[in-house]
C-alpha cells in the first residue's frame, strides 16, 4: 500500500486489487493491512479449490517508506500480466 513498494514492477496491478479491500479496511480498522492481505490470499486460494491455509494474525504494517521491503525482492520475478498490465 505504500510508495515505493506498491510501485515495484513485481507489484504491478496490486493497487487495484488492494482497493477492493478498502471496505474491509474501514470496517475492520483494528486489523492490519498486512493481515488483511494474508487473509484475502488464503480465502482466494481456498475459494479457487486449493487447500485451506491456516491463518495466524499479528502482522504489523510498515509505518513509513523506510520500513518497506527493498526493490531487490522483485529481482527474477515475472512482471505484471493481463489484466494487470499498464
Amino acid at each position: 500500500r505504500m510508495v515505493p513498494e506498491i510501485d515495484y514492477p513485481c507489484n504491478k496491478g496490486l493497487a487495484m486489487a488492494i482497493s477492493l479491500l478498502d471496505p474491509f479496511f474501514e470496517k475492520f480498522s483494528h486489523v492490519s493491512a498486512a493481515d488483511m492481505f494474508q487473509m484475502a490470499g488464503a480465502v482466494a486460494v481456498e475459494h479457487c479449490g486449493g487447500p485451506k491455509i491456516l491463518f495466524r494474525g499479528g502482522r504489523l504494517d510498515a509505518s513509513d517508506p523506510e520500513e518497506c521491503a527493498p526493490a531487490a525482492v522483485c529481482e527474477g520475478l515475472a512482471r505484471g500480466n493481463p489484466p494487470f498490465e499498464g
